[in-house]
């Protein structure tokens, strides 16, 4: 963008200088404290009289922190920093990399780099589309995953072998037009069989372990995907040749095995195990004392506050909301050998805002763009989660006094992935900028390489991508007083840290 200066240029006696438009160049320094000139371009340049100026430049280098000179007659007159924000991403500048073979049920994954007109990388949040074409496949199916540093990642599963035809749009401008020869089941190798079955490990937490013995027995007694399309591994032969002792899971595993000959018609999800409704429509689903989940919510709640009572806790069965979340869980966990690292987390929710709106569509982008309030966004713009429940109270009844009175929090199924540790922006900035902070790209996108983010003290995670996460249970408690507690300046030891809370319920 061009941005307009004005100078007043004066002697030692403060007299105006005239005269001296030409003379007058604006240059950007690197980290070396080398001049570059063609980081700047002087549009325009006009004298206002008495020594006053006024200049038109345009900045074509990207730069958080640029240190810029302004010179007269190559002589540095007065020195600056500027902030440098890339310009829009253009597509002729973007690049995408994506093999032209894959899988069939396996995720598809095609990797690029965002820049602008003029080569800075350019981080952006909603610049990138698909179409997709083949396979009984939607642009609805593809995923896309974009970072800070400008990298992004698109990511669909076919359910059918074939050809498919794909297009990436970069704001509305073609990037690249590819073809995809996806493979059938029957070519499947044993070690595609093996890895396959590792995937459905984060499926449920009773599938884990035996998901990962499967996994090695289909090396050992070399199945491939001719033996899974030939119908042999129904449940008697998991039970039996596989040594899945528990009937319950081999009859998992054999339905989940039968599914992929049904092609396109296969289940995008499974639900959870616990659910006692097919999530269709929505149910708010009461767990009882005598439940186990309800006795490890309550442990998870005290823990944090144990002066807490839990009135109710309803467990949200939404097959709509859990198939989005579902498909997430799975682009992730992928890319991490199997390894999602879901974590059940409380919801930090925006103060006034409605559960029933999280409970009813989900951790969506929509959620995320009407929130009001955004104090809480300290490591950019989110959804914040805790592994304290004091943080969640905290945020979603600030200044509220707990005088006895009902609340309630989330506790989330959250997609983590790989966790960056990030300075919080109120360290950089003053409070009062931390709106200005929230509106940069690169502050509403994971770091590089990663999915999520937490603070140096790790009492907090920010997911940045929609139905990274998935409203499970709504609890409902009564606290005496008001809590000791504060975020994100609290006091070392005073609240729990990820990694000292389980990460299943």
């Amino acid at each position: 963008e061009t941005f307009t200066v004005q100078l007043l240029l004066c002697d030692v006696f403060k007299n105006g200088l005239m005269g001296l438009t030409e003379s007058i160049m604006l240059v950007g320094v690197d980290s070396s404290n080398h001049e570059n000139a063609d980081a700047v371009t002087k549009v325009k340049g006009s004298e206002i009289g008495n020594g006053a100026y006024k200049f038109t430049f345009h900045l074509v280098t990207a730069n958080p922190v640029m240190p810029i000179k302004f010179l007269s007659n190559g002589v540095s007159i007065h020195t600056a920093v500027m902030e440098v924000l890339p310009a829009k991403a253009k597509a002729k500048m973007s690049a995408l990399e994506g093999h032209d073979e894959c899988r069939v049920h396996f995720p598809f994954i095609a990797h690029g780099l965002l820049r602008d007109q003029f080569g800075n990388v350019s981080p952006s949040d909603g610049a990138l589309s698909i179409k997709i074409n083949g396979c009984s496949l939607q642009d609805t199916d593809a995923k896309i995953f974009c970072e800070s540093g400008a990298t992004f990642a698109i990511i669909f599963v076919p359910r059918r072998h074939g050809e498919v035809m794909y297009q990436v749009m970069v704001n509305g401008e073609l990037l690249a037009e590819r073809n995809l020869s996806v493979r059938p089941l029957s070519s499947w190798t044993k070690e595609d069989a093996s890895q396959w079955v590792q995937t459905l490990s984060p499926i449920d937490m009773q599938v884990t372990a035996p998901s990962r013995a499967l996994s090695q027995e289909f090396l050992m007694q070399n199945v491939s995907g001719a033996k899974i399309a030939g119908g042999l591994l129904d449940r008697g032969a998991l039970h039996f040749a596989f040594h899945i002792e528990d009937t319950e899971i081999a009859d998992f595993f054999a339905s989940v095995i039968a599914d992929l000959n049904k092609g396109s018609d296969a289940p995008k999800y499974y639900l959870p195990w616990t659910w006692t409704t097919p999530g269709v429509p929505a149910s708010m689903v009461p767990v009882e004392p005598a439940q186990k989940a309800y006795t490890l919510i309550v442990d998870r709640l005290r823990t944090a506050m144990p002066n807490a009572s839990v009135t109710s806790i309803k467990c949200s069965e939404n097959a709509t909301t859990y198939e989005k979340y579902f498909q997430l869980r799975n682009c992730v966990g992928f890319g991490r050998g199997s390894v999602p690292n879901e974590r059940y987390l409380w919801y930090c929710r925006e103060k006034g805002s409605k559960i029933e709106d999280i409970i009813s569509s989900g951790f969506s982008g929509t959620a995320l763009k009407g929130q009001k309030s955004q104090d809480h966004m300290v490591l950019g713009k989110g959804f914040y989660f805790a592994p304290d429940a004091k943080v969640a109270d905290l945020v979603s009844y600030r200044g509220t006094p707990a005088n006895g009175g009902e609340r309630s929090l989330i506790l989330a199924r959250v997609t983590c992935g790989s966790i960056a540790s990030k300075d919080l922006l109120t360290t950089k900035t003053a409070t009062q900028s931390l709106a200005q902070e929230l509106k940069k790209p690169s502050n509403c996108l994971p770091p590089s390489g990663f999915q999520s983010a937490t603070s140096p003290t790790r009492t907090e995670l920010v997911s940045y991508f929609e139905h990274s996460a998935y409203p499970e249970f709504v609890v409902t408690y009564t606290v005496p007083y008001s809590l000791d507690a504060s975020w994100p300046d609290s006091k070392p030891g005073s609240l729990l840290k990820l990694e000292e809370v389980r990460e299943e319920l």
